[in-house]
């Protein structure tokens, strides 16, 4: 029977028929409405479909788990293949609707919507998508360093504008005020004894994490010229905002724009694509090649990426070698590091 299955989990129509019957389900999971009667025939005819499939999935997971065994068959076990994992786990997600549950519990609902997740299935069949996606997780901790820098890019004008622009937003509510006393409003003063309410509106910088917040919403390009005027618009703190009071002031926000939603945003997209296309011809790499293989080329990778170490020779200055030895050393530049980090929360903490 082992070997009858085998045949038939290697003949091409296998996988095919397999495929067919994924995006089936997913077409079935498209149709299905909340807002259809549960006892009605569309529902039904639905769940019976949903139902067949699942069996059928059921099957299929049986098959290769006799073919391949579930765990104690070396390597091509089915759940040494973390692909199989995913696919199983899909699988046995589906049976939660046959259970005789209260449908009504968060934990089971929960369980019956993740049948949704079955889609997923077709990347275990197609292989180009595997090693994409693999590529793309794989790829996930080289995004460290850029992150980092688009953290201390959006800091540093954070701080900048804190400096420039905190308590300067502010504005006169004058919904309450007769128009005939709304050009006497200059100050926040004015602005209640008229009955007037003296707001601050969401995108501000009072301080580093409403700069931050509004920094980061308009490095999306959403917004960030209602921003910009308001900062021409900006006089004193306790002050009415005057029309293009100081034009130079849109200066900083495309400086910004230039820096954060076209370099950064192109410099993380860059990194990503890189990553991706190192860890995609590593995974090809890796298919192709024997381990021994493998090995060889990454021990000639790294002759050729040797280079020669500066070494320090000393000519008998003690004060320029104690000097040397100090810059060099990890301590001092975890001091330096310290240092930098406490001038920019010194920085960071300054708010109106």
């Amino acid at each position: 029977m082992r070997i009858f299955f085998k045949e038939v989990v290697q003949h091409t129509l296998f996988d095919n028929i397999i495929l067919v019957l994924i995006l089936m389900s997913t077409i079935l999971l498209t149709l299905d409405s909340p807002l259809d009667n549960p006892n009605g025939t569309r529902a039904y005819v639905l769940d019976v479909l949903d139902s067949i499939m699942t069996v059928l999935f059921i099957i299929e997971l049986l098959i290769k788990v006799i073919v391949f065994g579930f765990a104690c068959n070396g390597s091509l076990s089915y759940i040494r293949n973390s692909w199989n994992v995913m696919d199983g786990l899909i699988v046995l997600l589906s049976i939660f609707k046959w259970l005789p549950i209260d449908a009504e519990l968060g934990f089971i609902k929960v369980m019956r919507m993740l049948r949704v997740i079955r889609p997923l299935r077709l990347l275990t069949k197609y292989k180009g998508m595997r090693v994409a996606v693999e590529s793309l997780i794989k790829s996930i901790p080289g995004f460290g360093n850029v992150l980092v820098i688009s953290a201390l890019i959006l800091l540093l004008f954070s701080i900048l504008a804190t400096t420039f622009y905190k308590g300067l937003f502010h504005t006169c509510h004058m919904a309450n005020i007769p128009e005939d006393n709304q050009k006497n409003v200059v100050t926040m003063w004015s602005c209640m004894d008229y009955g007037g309410e003296w707001v601050q509106p969401q995108a501000n910088f009072d301080n580093v994490k409403s700069a931050g917040l509004t920094l980061f919403t308009a490095i999306t390009t959403e917004g960030w010229v209602d921003v910009m005027w308001m900062a021409v618009d900006a006089t004193e703190p306790f002050t009415m905002p005057k029309t293009n009071n100081s034009v130079p002031q849109v200066i900083f926000f495309i400086i910004y724009i230039v820096a954060g939603a076209l370099f950064i945003l192109n410099l993380f997209v860059g990194v990503v694509i890189n990553n991706f296309n190192l860890e995609k011809e590593k995974i090809m790499r890796d298919n192709l090649l024997t381990p021994l293989q493998i090995e060889f080329c990454d021990t000639m990778i790294k002759c050729y990426k040797t280079k020669p170490t500066a070494v320090y020779v000393s000519k008998g200055n003690k004060c320029k070698d104690s000097l040397y030895y100090t810059a060099v050393s990890t301590k001092f530049e975890n001091f330096i590091f310290v240092c930098i980090c406490l001038n920019t929360v010194c920085m960071a903490v300054t708010w109106y």
